[in-house]
């Protein structure tokens, strides 16, 4: 392929990957929403002007009234009934498969699998189920689990499209693109108008380099669909990279119009508008596609040439800033992967790509890559825990605990194993196990300060707040930056009942060099105690605007705002 115009350099010469989805579902960038597949008989929703109390309800009454809060919108409240009718039935599979959905629904996907599986145990004909913990392992980057379960849903019931449409698709993300052609020729035979299947077995035709075949799915999911986001915008695509600009810009604008968040049918739009010298149109979409897409590299630099052509110097310069470092990421990420396709069999260069992943926040990547090191070398004790450090930054303190095992199995005198595997067990609240671990890395180093922290942190756990401010100091004797043992003694001088505004000197200092939203936190029970509501309310409401999941940020905003500082 030539040199596109308006494309970013050193880019051009790599295939634009086509928008892909599975069993219909709506993507956001070519990544799919997973929803709750309501095909499991007996699930009724209640007409939603019927009043009911939920006092006194049996758990069958409770799931009832929690998939009419799900419809109506009321996740908080689903989610409430969904737990009171757990928590009088167990094992009741269809209140697990619920929850499981909604809480892939919240983007919380550990939670997720833990009651997906927990449904799936209970009940191995809920097919919904099967499906959305495929779509979970497919999203995670597990692959082989997810195309392992469509494939046992397909033998099950080999009359169903969707299925067939979710092996397609991980196929398809696997880039094993034949093979998925194949499976959604299957799914096509199942369900001949499905404008997905075609649009989705089209994008592989286009990753495969046979445009023309590609152009006739288009066409024909087009007919099927004509409200299809994903057709407009892919056969734009193709035929702007055509130099069929007439014909081109109409189907993307079409695609935006569908689906305003279909990124890359905007960036080929604003494309299209450069191409006839329409600047400030294109700029106005290029705007909208760096804010949605950050690291979008192609968008920052063409955003730049606009900026400059309307002689927006000042934030041309900006752009262009950026642009250069996203390529500069982008260049060592495709020298990693180079090198792993010249050395497929290398646990190292696996790991070394897993790394250059992680340190530009490309986890789920990171995560596949360490992998695959740990399939070629299954002693790889690296691997281990890298694959470890990454379960626990995602709630997964079980998974993270194997992997740090594994790990100092095999380099059992390490300092920074024995620590993270003590940091496993505290998330999984094992004091005793966590103490032991700590203990055992300070006597191979006495002044490790991650290790002396942490001995504060079990300390403070168990309110032992003497021992957990000595251990603290300890820490930050060893280590002046060490950000987590000033929060940690923070908050052991804000229990014992010292100085409320040396505790905020030290969560400033932690926020200082680190800006962690629980350090936010620490800050505003600190203002809170000096009597400073106002302060402590600013602090606590940014805590959660920084991560809004978290409950326990919830609960000191609501403290510090209804509270009395003597509460």
């Amino acid at each position: 392929m030539g040199r596109e115009q308006g494309v970013h350099p050193l880019r051009e010469s790599r295939r634009r990957q086509p928008r892909f989805a599975t069993d219909g579902v709506p993507v956001r960038d070519g990544r799919r929403m997973i929803v709750s597949c309501r095909v499991v008989a007996g699930w009724v929703l209640l007409p939603v002007a019927i009043a009911v109390t939920a006092v006194g309800q049996t758990p069958a009454q409770y799931y009832e009234l929690a998939v009419q809060a799900r419809s109506g919108g009321d996740a908080a409240q689903a989610l409430g009934h969904l737990r009171m009718a757990l928590d009088l039935r167990p094992d009741f599979p269809a209140a697990h498969a619920e929850i499981g959905a909604l809480y892939l629904s919240l983007g919380r996907p550990e939670d997720a699998e833990r009651h997906l599986q927990r449904a799936r145990s209970a009940d191995p004909s809920l097919v919904g189920v099967a499906m959305n913990l495929a779509r979970l392992f497919a999203r995670s980057d597990r692959h082989a689990d997810a195309l392992a379960l469509y494939r046992e849903t397909t033998a099950g019931h080999p009359d169903m499209s969707g299925p067939h449409l979710g092996a397609a698709f991980t196929l398809q993300a696997l880039g094993r693109y034949a093979d998925a052609i194949r499976s959604y020729a299957r799914a096509l035979e199942l369900a001949p108008e499905s404008a997905a299947a075609m649009a989705n077995m089209a994008s592989c035709h286009e990753a495969l380099g046979d445009d023309d075949e590609a152009i006739g799915l288009y066409l024909r999911a087009l007919e099927a669909d004509g409200d299809s986001s994903m057709a407009h915008g892919n056969l734009g695509a193709i035929y702007r990279n055509r130099g069929m600009v007439d014909e081109s810009r109409p189907l993307l604008a079409r695609a935006v119009e569908l689906d305003p968040s279909f990124t890359m049918a905007r960036y080929r739009l604003a494309l299209t508008l450069i191409d006839t010298r329409d600047f400030d149109a294109a700029v106005g979409h290029l705007e909208r596609v760096v804010a949605e897409q950050p690291d979008h590299i192609g968008g920052r630099y063409n955003l730049a040439r606009g900026y400059f052509r309307l002689r927006r110097v000042e934030e041309g310069r900006r752009e262009m800033s950026a642009y250069r470092r996203l390529n500069a990421i982008a260049v060592e990420l495709e020298e990693r992967e180079a090198a792993v396709v010249m050395r497929p069999s290398s646990a190292l260069k696996q790991y070394e790509l897993g790394m250059a992943y992680e340190k530009h926040g490309r986890h789920g990547p990171a995560r596949g890559a360490y992998t695959r090191a740990l399939e070629l070398d299954e002693d790889y004790a690296d691997a281990h825990y890298r694959l470890g450090v990454l379960a626990l930054r995602t709630g997964s303190a079980e998974e993270s605990e194997t992997h740090h095992r594994r790990a100092l199995a095999l380099a059992p005198e390490s300092v920074g194993l024995r620590v993270a595997l003590a940091g496993a067990l505290l998330a999984q609240d094992d004091l005793a196990g966590a103490l032991a671990e700590y203990t055992h890395a300070l006597t191979l180093d006495g002044r490790n300060a991650t290790a002396l922290a942490g001995v504060g942190a079990v300390s403070y756990r168990r309110e032992e707040w003497p021992v957990a401010e000595r251990h603290y100091r300890a820490a930050l004797d060893a280590d002046p930056q060490a950000h987590w043992a000033m929060d940690g003694l923070a908050r052991t001088r804000l229990a014992r009942g010292g100085d409320p505004e040396e505790a905020l000197e030290l969560a400033k200092s932690a926020y200082g060099l680190v800006a962690a939203p629980r350090y936010l936190e620490t800050a505003a029970l600190a203002y809170f105690a000096m009597g400073d509501r106002a302060s402590a309310r600013i602090a606590a409401s940014t805590a959660v605007r920084m991560d809004p999941e978290n409950d326990a940020y919830r609960r000191t905003l609501a403290r510090v705002t209804t509270a009395g500082p003597d509460e």
